[in-house]
């Protein structure tokens, strides 16, 4: 598989990956935050730093640091289409229940 086709693919898994944890810090912020010392919190924590790890991994083993800003962009774009939908989903959710 060519670099940027990888780069573009480690990006998006990446994204996926915060999508999540991202909309829940934007909806709820210091509440999501300020229960690190908790397990909720920690969990939390996790699911945010988790996909950067990755992310940083994949980099370092595939070799694909020359493609550095094709994964940032689309770790970025992914992970924001992806909090949307979260929210959407939870607002559907909320709005039907």
């Amino acid at each position: 598989m060519p670099v940027p086709a990888a780069a573009l693919a480690a990006g998006v898994a990446c994204g996926l990956l915060a999508g999540q944890g991202w909309q829940e810090t934007a909806t709820y912020g210091s509440r999501t935050l300020a229960g690190v010392a908790t397990g909720v919190g920690a969990t939390k924590l996790v699911e945010l730093l988790l996909p950067f790890a990755v992310l940083a991994w994949l980099a370092t083993s595939r070799r694909l640091w020359r493609a550095w800003p094709i994964l940032l962009t689309a770790m970025i774009l992914t992970a924001t289409l992806g909090a949307l939908g979260w929210q959407l989903l939870r607002t559907s959710a909320d709005r039907l229940g």
